[in-house]
């Protein structure tokens, strides 16, 4: 497995990064990490159907259809072993938002059209369907999170932690449960392609919140992270693609840990 992620296109980090060294360590490592994986196909290509045209909105929307089916499917399963019924949350690919979003009084999963658009500007044409399936699996982990009464109150009062570092917690459990899930599913049918872990490490990566201001133009202000850094997200999401289950998911503490780092 190549462990230079600056070799895939998604965000263009090579331009937006100036590729820190700590990051591309990391990755590397964490590559290395879940090279066990396996793998339907070879790295994504331009001609493989695992790399999707973004103005193919169609398409888009089929894959993300797909991707949620994928984990209620498998989210019921694991919900039926400590006997409770899973409630399918709704997918909804028509209201606008800031970006993909979960809205727990309503149990619905929001990507919005213009984040097909976004993701034109960072990703050129193309983007790989794991990272479509990352997104979706991630903003349905909040969904899991919301059944399960996971929420900023009750972290802050049960941990005594600030507000924005159960935020952080938040997005970093969701990170590995996004993770976890596509492990679980690609172990029962495999459709990894070479590339696919790192793809959604990157994905992740790219939405730290260390990353997020820096290409807004900002310094790195820790005290407004509610996401958690880079490698932060990244972490999680590497932790996830070693499990298989909810009930390997690790403790909130060492979620709290990895958002103080």
């Amino acid at each position: 497995m190549s462990s230079g992620w600056l070799d895939n296109d998604f965000f263009n980090f090579a331009e937006i990064l100036r590729a820190p060294r700590r990051l591309n360590n990391e990755l590397t490592r964490l590559a290395l990490a879940t090279s066990k994986i396996e793998y339907a196909g070879p790295t994504v290509t331009h001609d493989t159907p695992a790399r999707i045209e973004l103005s193919d909105t169609e398409h888009v929307k089929r894959v993300l259809e797909a991707a949620i089916k994928l984990t209620d499917d498998f989210l019921a399963d694991e919900f039926n072993k400590i006997g409770r019924t899973y409630e399918i949350p709704h997918l909804d690919l028509t209201t606008e938002t800031n970006g993909p979003v979960y809205f727990p009084n309503t149990k619905r999963v929001v990507i919005p059209p213009r984040f097909f658009k976004e993701l034109q500007l960072y990703a050129s044409k193309y983007v790989e369907r794991i990272t479509l399936m990352y997104v979706v699996a991630h903003e349905t982990a909040h969904h899991v999170q919301n059944l399960m009464g996971m929420n900023e109150n009750v972290l802050t009062f049960e941990h005594k932690i600030e507000k924005n570092t159960a935020f952080s917690v938040l997005e970093l459990h969701a990170d590995c449960v996004a993770g976890m899930m596509m492990n679980a599913l690609n172990r029962k049918k495999t459709f990894f392609h070479k590339g696919d872990p790192i793809n959604m490490m990157v994905t992740a990566a790219a939405l730290g919140d260390d990353l997020i201001q820096l290409r807004g133009g900002l310094t790195v202000n820790k005290a407004d992270f509610k996401h958690g850094t880079a490698v932060n997200r990244m972490t999680a999401v590497a932790r996830g693609l070693m499990l298989t289950s909810l009930a390997q998911l690790p403790s909130t503490k060492e979620f709290i840990a990895i958002a103080k780092q």
